[in-house]
């Protein structure tokens, strides 16, 4: 998105507010513009609380700009909901710190050699030999693994609901209530739990998933596919989005991937399905014909149909998209190398000719 397409918004904050937020952006190595449009895009739907009254002490000043069609959506905000941009952005900015205080709190005690212990866990089912408690144990690793692309983590209540479900002592159906009643009972909610209760729930949805012998080949298909993992996580889920979208990515040095425009979802994803149905994988060996499913999987994922959750939607279609071809798919891939997978999705759907990048 050009320049010229940008607009400022500029804010006076507290001064150790301002110190924070200085700190976060040189350890996570961004600028102020990122953070703040990070902040704004993650946080634009009715999560923010008004918090300026908090801040009565020296005052710095912020100056950024954020894409024009964002800004629009701000404003529209901010009408809705009687606000400033200074109370906006300073709810957005202590959200945030809050959120990365709670982290660092939680995980900075477990400690990184225990990050993956889950997987450890899980693999022991397989170890066993034993064919059911290993397909659940796959397919529960697939759906842990893939919360990673989103940067979540599951808690310790789903890893031992899972091992309850593989050992067979429940089905599937009630480990996922189990794991709404649970954040239904907490009293305290933090940022923390919130995304913590978004990995939990659709680990569990993509768990009952793999687990289903059924798929057609068809939007409708990656559509319920998106509606069944993100029912009770999102509000649109199951639903094309209705605005243009863009997304910072590391991965390209902070530029976007170019996502369909939002009034050609339907008829993009008609054709590109159409087009799929209609060929014919007889002449191609096992390598080109993975090559071309990994394209078109690319293809679907770079028109991105829905406001959150594409990536794992995708992910899932995929795998069982594959099976319908007789292939005996490693979940493992998904579960060991989530982040890497969304990362060459990006990849593969951008071009820079001008500095000799092109797919």
């Amino acid at each position: 998105m050009s320049e010229t397409e940008k607009k400022g918004i500029t804010v006076k904050i507290d001064a150790d507010l301002h110190a924070q937020v200085k700190q976060y952006i040189e350890e996570n190595g961004i600028t102020m513009a990122e953070f703040v449009s990070k902040a704004l895009d993650d946080e634009l739907h009715p999560k923010t609380t008004i918090k300026e009254e908090k801040y009565m002490g020296n005052m710095r000043t912020m100056a950024f700009q954020v894409p024009e069609d964002l800004f629009n959506q701000i404003k529209d905000y901010l009408e809705r909901h009687n606000m400033t941009q200074k109370q906006f952005v300073i709810g957005l900015i202590q959200d945030e710190l809050d959120r990365d205080y709670h982290q660092i709190q939680l995980y900075g005690r477990i400690g990184m050699e225990q990050e993956h212990d889950w997987q450890y866990d899980l693999d022991e089912y397989i170890r066993q030999g034993e064919p059911d408690r290993s397909e659940k144990s796959a397919a529960w690793q697939t759906a842990i693994g893939l919360q990673d692309v989103d940067g979540l983590q599951t808690s310790e209540y789903l890893l031992e609901t899972a091992k309850e479900h593989i050992e067979g002592k429940i089905d599937i159906s009630t480990a996922q209530k189990r794991i709404y009643s649970y954040y239904e009972q907490r009293d305290v909610r933090m940022t923390v739990e919130h995304d913590t209760m978004e990995a939990d729930i659709v680990a569990a949805h993509i768990a009952e998933l793999l687990a289903e012998k059924t798929f057609q080949f068809s939007p409708a298909e990656l559509q319920s596919i998106h509606r069944r993992l993100f029912t009770g996580v999102f509000k649109t889920a199951g639903q094309y989005r209705t605005y243009n979208i863009s997304k910072k990515e590391w991965v390209l040095n902070g530029k976007t991937v170019f996502y369909a425009a939002f009034d050609s979802i339907r008829d993009t994803l008609d054709y590109d399905f159409g087009q799929e149905k209609a060929f014919s994988y007889a002449e191609l060996d096992v390598a080109q014909s993975i090559k071309h499913i990994a394209k078109f999987i690319s293809g679907i994922w770079q028109i991105h149909p829905f406001c959150e959750g594409n990536t794992r939607t995708t992910a899932v279609f995929m795998i069982k998209y594959l099976q319908t071809f007789g292939f005996n798919v490693s979940n493992q891939v998904f579960a060991d190398n989530s982040w890497y997978f969304r990362n060459a999705l990006v990849r593969a759907n951008y071009n820079d000719l001008q500095n000799d990048r092109c797919n």
